[in-house]
């Protein structure tokens, strides 16, 4: 019985992971700069708690599935940065943060050298992502996902450049090979 309640958890965290996976995606392509002046003040008084003072770098917005979805960029006084990602209502659904190869935790790490033991992972472009998803029963969900972004998977991608996300638990790994990378 416990066995299938874990089991259960996994699947349902795949899902929901898979969902924001696919949810995102949409945005990629989409995301525009865009003054400061043009945020919603929702997203405004939000982000004032979250970015504690942080020294503001970039405003993108992104409009998918009929939605608007905001992303500020912050500078983290650390060399790296921090972004916040919410919706028009003030919302966050995403926290993503530059961080180093050896902040990434070993379950992530071991998932990688399993499934895709030839990737040459871009040291400059990794990122841990917090995401929030709220439930149809108003609960929030965080899911925490390590993205490596603009690698070079030699194994799927022949050569070519990906992104791939892992699940914090390494159970999880997805693969997008990029073909408008040259």
């Amino acid at each position: 019985m416990e066995k299938e309640k874990r089991s259960s958890f996994w699947l349902i965290q795949f899902f929901i992971g898979f969902f924001v996976l696919v949810f995102n995606s949409t945005f990629l392509w989409a995301s525009e700069p865009i003054e400061k002046k043009k945020i919603p003040t929702a997203v405004l008084s939000a982000v004032e708690k979250d970015s504690k003072s942080l020294k503001l770098i970039e405003v993108y917005s992104d409009l998918g599935d009929g939605r608007t979805k905001y992303e500020l960029r912050y500078d983290d006084n650390k060399g790296g940065w921090i972004e916040f990602d919410y919706e028009e209502n003030g919302t966050l659904i995403a926290k993503e943060t530059k961080i180093t190869l050896d902040q990434v935790p070993p379950p992530v790490i071991n998932a990688l050298k399993l499934r895709a033991p030839k990737l040459k992972i871009n040291k400059d472009n990794i990122e841990k992502s917090e995401r929030y998803n709220r439930l149809p029963n108003g609960k929030t969900v965080e899911l925490i996902w390590y993205e490596f972004d603009e690698s070079d998977d030699l194994d799927r991608g022949e050569g070519k450049k990906c992104d791939v996300e892992v699940s914090s638990d390494g159970t999880s790994v997805l693969f997008d090979i990029e073909t408008h990378h040259k």
